[in-house]
């Protein structure tokens, strides 16, 4: 999600920010894994191990209640379509996959899941408009649709770091889009510091180069070309992109699709947006 340049709703940055030395902080504090993990540490390390039987990270998964919770409600929600009939972590693992698995432990280990954390009022809506905008996309760039949900609900992880180290924060950012120099307050930008915990947390390396790239535009390889256009997607469907022609015709020309189809992946978007969006925040 682009969050720089002539964006609607430009806010000044407070004059009290505080040092990028918090922010930074805070990010090598995620950094640095405990001798001791966290249940939610233990379900990265062991979805990172392809040895790992979804058996025993459902067990860890179990170990945790509200990771648990957060999973069921996910995995019962309209999105995956097995209302109200998934009722243990162990099926909530086989429904959701290992990469939403690690998404959602990823989110716990950073806080992220807190109910002290403040984040924008659009922060959830837009991550689950991703998500589910590189989900759909995802087998047009040779990805896996879990993949791909799990890029677009983790690529603005760093946002979340940013709330926790500075206050001020989620108050610049009330509107979508609204102005703020994040290297110069903080030393980098969002995508760079979520980024730095994902690399630090074993994803894989592809994973977290797309998200350490998608304020600067990303590049040129498959899950960064992907997050581009599932940003753009996500923007264009809940009708908050900058320049929603331009956008509309760049995704619609790198996917060689037409304007009746965008139209369709944008209502489709718009619906499961709402779907995870509820389920995450329930």
């Amino acid at each position: 999600m682009s969050l720089s340049g002539n964006a609607v709703g430009t806010t000044a940055p407070p004059t009290s920010a505080r040092t990028p030395l918090s922010v930074d902080e805070l990010v090598g504090r995620l950094c640095d894994l405990p001798s001791q993990p966290t249940t939610a540490l233990r379900v990265l390390w062991l979805a990172d191990d392809p040895k790992c039987s979804a058996r025993k990270l459902g067990d860890a998964v179990a170990a945790d209640p509200a990771l648990t919770t957060k999973a069921l409600r996910l995995a019962n929600s309209p999105y995956y379509g097995f209302s109200s009939r998934v009722s243990s972590a162990h099926f909530a693992v086989t429904i959701l996959g290992t990469a939403t698995i690690r998404s959602l432990a990823a989110m716990a280990a950073s806080g992220l899941d807190s109910s002290h954390l403040v984040v924008p009022d659009w922060f959830w809506r837009h991550s689950a408009a991703a998500a589910a905008g590189c989900a759909l996309l995802a087998p047009r760039f040779g990805v896996r649709p879990g993949d791909g949900f799990s890029l677009g609900l983790l690529h603005d992880l760093g946002i979340a770091l940013f709330c926790q180290g500075d206050s001020e924060y989620a108050s610049v950012r009330t509107e979508f889009g609204a102005a703020l120099d994040e290297h110069e307050r903080y030393g980098m930008d969002h995508g760079e510091a979520g980024a730095k915990v994902m690399a630090a947390w074993n994803f894989p390396a592809e994973f977290v180069e797309a998200v350490a790239l998608h304020e600067r535009g990303g590049s040129t390889f498959g899950l960064s070309q992907l997050l581009t256009a599932g940003d753009m997607l996500a923007n264009l469907a809940l009708e908050v992109a900058e320049d929603a022609v331009a956008d509309a015709e760049t995704v619609a020309q790198q996917l060689s699709a037409s304007h009746e189809e965008l139209d369709s992946w944008c209502d489709q978007v718009r619906n499961e947006a709402d779907t995870v969006s509820q389920a995450m925040q329930q």
